[in-house]
């Protein structure tokens, strides 16, 4: 989580602050200029002091440089950016939002220029496991790749046919990296022809061209399984398709969700789920252990007890899963068409 704010989440209202920061993310933010190199991040009136405290505490141990400055009446403190530290600043102030709210998280600055580099990188493979390092220690998460001109590059690198470059779409597969409902958007009849293609013919005899082959056969076992596939005629599935539906077991009716908990189905509000699924996820990113939560834990409520439930009954099966990958998933099948941030 962003720097204090584990502590300072035990001992203010979530709510007070989440709202704190949606005005401030509507009205500054870092996108109001104040003067030539000058941008305003977040303004506080002065007479109140709970919101000073608040902002004061949340700043604590940035990694960015500001300056806490006064209005010309002396009524407000205007916390500044110069824009050398505006994109780390804007960043810190939505993923900080994001996490109190237990809305999915953007990438960094960092992160998001080593996604890019995988369109056009001779060391693909390298990209990927850097990415799939970078998922095993919790620095993102699935579908982190989500921008749906990037997937469509992914896809276009495909056509070319390194070898290398199939190794390093099967990393970033398994590692659920890719978003999936945007790839099956993006996914072409070519794309799947080009799988086709390359696991009709008879296994080549150079281990170079071995991995490139085996590979495609993974991807494709892997599009069937999320039925981008037809599994039936083996041509692209349709657009409409929920591939996290098919890999989460979760079945969505009108404005319900179905979860087959403890044998049982169990119909719940789709709203009620995503809100419990963003109650879940923020106290995961505080570092809650999902199978150590008892009944007595306050969050715990009607609307959170049966998805978690589910959510504790999928990750002990042969998933295996990491906590916030299943709530990416699960979040994704019921609201498929929700604001993503990039």
């Amino acid at each position: 989580m962003p720097p204090g704010l584990q502590g300072f989440a035990n001992t203010v209202d979530d709510q007070e602050v989440i709202d704190l920061l949606d005005r401030q993310l509507e009205q500054f933010g870092g996108n109001l200029q104040m003067e030539p190199n000058v941008w305003a991040l977040l303004a506080i009136p002065n007479n109140n002091g709970a919101e000073t405290a608040t902002v004061q505490e949340l700043l604590a141990g940035v990694t960015f440089v500001y300056e806490k400055r006064e209005s010309e009446d002396g009524e407000w403190s205007v916390y500044c950016v110069d824009t050398a530290n505006r994109p780390a600043a804007i960043f810190w102030l939505n993923d900080t939002y994001r996490q109190l709210s237990g809305r999915i998280r953007s990438l960094t600055p960092a992160h998001i220029s080593l996604v890019g580099e995988l369109t056009s990188s001779p060391m693909p493979h390298r990209i990927a496991k850097n990415l799939a390092d970078l998922h095993s220690k919790g620095e993102i998460t699935a579908g982190a790749i989500r921008r749906p001109d990037v997937v469509r590059s992914l896809l276009d690198r495909l056509h070319v046919r390194e070898p290398l470059y199939f190794s390093a779409f099967q990393v970033l597969l398994e590692d659920h990296l890719i978003d999936l409902i945007v790839m099956n958007k993006k996914l072409e009849n070519e794309d799947v022809e080009l799988e086709n293609d390359l696991t009709r013919g008879s296994v080549s005899k150079d281990p170079f061209f071995q991995a490139r082959q085996t590979a495609a056969s993974q991807i494709r076992n892997y599009l069937i399984r999320c039925h981008m596939i037809n599994p039936i005629d083996q041509q692209k599935g349709a657009v409409k398709n929920n591939p996290y539906a098919y890999l989460t077991d979760i079945r969505v009716e009108a404005d319900e969700v179905m979860l087959r908990v403890d044998g049982l189905d169990q119909r719940i509000g789709t709203s009620n789920f995503l809100t419990a699924i963003r109650t879940i996820r923020k106290h995961v990113s505080r570092g809650v252990r999902l199978n150590e939560v008892v009944t007595g834990t306050p969050w715990i409520t009607e609307t959170t007890a049966y998805p978690l439930r589910f959510v504790r009954q999928q990750m002990s099966s042969g998933l295996g899963l990491p906590a916030l990958d299943l709530l990416y998933m699960l979040e994704r099948a019921a609201d498929p068409d929700g604001e993503l941030s990039l």
